[in-house]
C-alpha cells in the first residue's frame, strides 16, 4: 500500500510539471485555436495604475506611460491610490497639466474595490491593467490593442520580463516565470489564457464585470469573460519590465497572498464555467491551479511514504534525490542570509521551487 501511494503521488507531481505541459502542445498541434486576426487600430484606451505607498517608482511609471508610442488624445493614465500616506500623491498631482488623473481615496479600499469603482468611469473602449513598478515597451499598447480588431478577443496578457537576476530568488523568479509564459502560449494556442499577468494586461471595457472583495482581477476577469465566449491570449510583443523580490522571504509573502486570493475565487468559480460546461477551461483550472497548489501537500505525502520504502533500492535511490535537491535549497537560503552571491541555477531553482512551488 506504501508503494502504491508512493508511486500515486510521484505521477501527479510529474504531471503537474511535465504532464500538463506535455498535454497542451500535443493540443496545440492537433487542435490549435483559430488565428487571431490583428490590424493597427487606435481605440482610446485606459491605463489604470493602482497604486499604494508607490512613491520610490510612480514619477518612472508616468513618465513610462507618457512616453508610449500611442496617439495621445486617445490615452488616458489614471492612478488610483489606495490611501496612501507618503509622497505618491503629490507625485501624481505633479503631472495633472499632462493629461495624468489621480483618483485618492481617504480610505483603504483595497485594489478589487477601487477598481469596480473607476473602470464603469474610465473613457476608454480598452482597458489595460498595471502595477506601478511594471514599466512598458514603448510599443506595447499597441502590441496589445491590435488583438482587438478580432471580435472573438475579449483579454490579451502581455509578457513581463524580469530586469534584476542578482540573487538566488531573482534567478529562481526569472525561470519561474519563464515556464509560466509557456503554458500561457500554450494555453492561448489551445483556446484561452485563463490567468494573465497583472503588470500587463488589457480587456474590453464592455465585458468587465465587478469583482467580489479580496478576489484578484487578474484570475477571474480573464475567466470571467472566457465563460461568455471571448477568447484570452497571449501576446509575446507586448512586453513589461519588473524588478522581482530580491528576498525569498518577500517573495514567499507575495505568493501566499495570490495563493489565497486565487484559491478563494476559484471555490466560487464553478458556476463561471458558463452554460454549456466548458471541459477545456476546467481542465486549465484543474491541472494549472488546483493541483499547483496542492503539490507542496502532495511532496510532503511523497517523502513520508518514501521514508517507509528504504529497504527497496530504487526507492532509496528517490529519497537520496530529494535529500539532495532539498538540501540544495537550503544551501542557497543559508548563503542568501549571508549575503553571499553565488551564480549557480544548481542553487537558485531547488532554492524558488520551495519558496513558491
Amino acid at each position: 500500500m506504501s508503494m502504491f501511494f508512493f508511486l500515486l503521488f510521484c505521477l501527479l507531481i510529474i504531471y503537474i510539471y511535465f504532464g500538463y505541459p506535455l498535454l497542451l502542445i500535443i493540443f496545440s498541434k492537433i487542435r490549435p485555436a483559430p488565428f487571431v486576426k490583428k490590424a493597427d487600430i487606435a481605440p482610446i484606451v485606459s491605463i489604470i495604475v493602482p497604486a499604494y505607498n508607490e512613491e520610490k517608482v510612480i514619477g518612472k511609471k508616468i513618465e513610462n506611460a507618457l512616453a508610449l508610442d500611442y496617439p495621445k488624445d486617445k490615452l488616458e493614465i489614471t492612478v488610483t491610490s489606495d490611501a496612501s500616506t507618503d509622497e505618491t500623491n503629490n507625485i501624481v498631482q505633479a503631472y495633472a497639466g499632462r493629461e495624468v488623473k489621480l483618483i485618492a481615496w481617504p480610505e483603504r479600499k483595497g485594489k478589487t474595490a477601487m477598481l469596480n469603482s473607476l473602470v464603469p468611469t474610465a473613457r476608454g473602449e480598452i482597458i489595460v491593467f498595471t502595477d506601478a513598478n511594471a514599466m512598458f515597451r514603448k510599443d506595447a499598447i499597441r502590441m496589445l490593442v491590435r488583438n482587438f480588431a478580432d471580435k472573438s478577443v475579449g483579454c490579451v496578457c502581455g509578457e513581463l520580463y524580469l530586469t534584476n537576476q542578482e540573487s538566488h530568488t531573482a534567478r529562481g523568479e526569472g525561470f519561474y516565470w519563464w515556464y509560466e509564459t509557456f503554458l500561457k502560449r500554450k494555453e492561448s494556442e489551445t483556446g484561452s489564457v485563463l490567468f494573465t499577468n497583472g503588470a500587463i494586461y488589457a480587456i474590453r471595457k464592455s465585458l468587465f464585470e465587478p469583482l467580489a472583495s479580496g478576489w484578484a482581477d487578474d484570475f477571474m476577469l480573464p475567466l470571467s469573460i472566457a465563460r461568455r465566449g471571448y477568447r484570452s491570449v497571449q501576446e509575446p510583443e507586448a512586453v513589461g519590465f519588473e524588478r522581482t523580490s530580491m528576498l525569498a522571504v518577500d517573495e514567499f509573502r507575495r505568493k501566499i497572498r495570490i495563493i489565497t486570493r486565487d484559491s478563494s475565487a476559484y471555490f466560487c468559480s464553478k458556476g463561471m464555467l458558463g452554460r454549456p460546461f466548458r471541459p477545456l477551461l476546467a481542465f486549465q483550472l484543474f491541472s494549472h491551479k488546483l493541483l499547483r497548489w496542492l503539490s507542496p501537500l502532495f511532496l510532503a505525502i511523497i517523502l513520508v511514504f518514501n521514508l517507509l520504502l528504504l529497504d527497496n533500492t530504487l526507492c532509496c535511490l528517490a529519497f537520496m534525490v530529494q535529500l539532495c535537491f532539498y538540501s540544495l535549497a537550503i544551501l542557497a537560503w543559508f548563503l542568501e542570509k549571508k549575503g553571499v552571491h553565488v551564480e549557480s541555477r544548481c542553487l537558485s531553482i531547488p532554492y524558488h521551487f520551495c519558496v513558491v512551488i
